[in-house]
């Protein structure tokens, strides 16, 4: 499976840096647009749909937790990674809140952006697995249903006198 992630920042050498850092192949990962503030990083994950967006905290015009945010209240179905130079509880705490893949701080670390690239591929691959599963228990469902319906519609076009129902013994009250 492949996946597909917008990264945003309003510093250039962190963009950059998140490229150059990135296993992007390996993990095959396609990297399909790089956004420098909130509101352009919402558009972009209306338009691109991706599966996951690595964002700094500190944009302009929509912070990290306001782009989370806006996102979820518009139905847009994509996990969020924040990066952050802040250490401030305040930040993590409002992270976690809104259920983020991972807080990374800056500066970046290697071994570490691609710890939770790895994390958020596995992640994605359990979300497409439950969509799957459901998308068969409902069709399971629906034909059960319909099933249940032709029985009905069968038994009842019969033209039923109580000897045809099960434990009436074909006997007239």
């Amino acid at each position: 499976m492949s996946y597909r992630v917008i990264i945003a920042d309003d510093e250039r050498k962190i963009l950059q840096l998140i490229r150059v850092l990135g296993h992007w192949e390996e993990y095959r990962i396609e990297i399909v647009d790089e956004c420098r503030d909130g509101r352009s990083t919402l558009e972009s994950i209306r338009r691109n749909r991706p599966d996951f967006v690595i964002s700094d905290i500190k944009m302009p015009d929509l912070d990290g937790i306001e782009l989370i945010e806006e996102s979820r209240r518009e139905g847009l179905e994509c996990l969020f990674i924040l990066v952050s130079g802040y250490r401030h509880f305040e930040y993590a705490r409002s992270a976690i809140a809104l259920n983020v893949v991972d807080y990374l701080l800056k500066p970046i670390e290697e071994e570490r952006l691609n710890k939770t690239l790895e994390k958020v591929c596995r992640q994605i691959d359990q979300m497409r697995e439950d969509r799957e599963e459901k998308a068969e228990l409902k069709q399971i469902r629906l034909r059960q249903q319909t099933r249940l319906l032709e029985f009905w519609k069968e038994l009842l076009g019969r033209g039923l006198d109580r000897g045809d129902l099960p434990g009436c013994g074909g006997r007239k009250h």
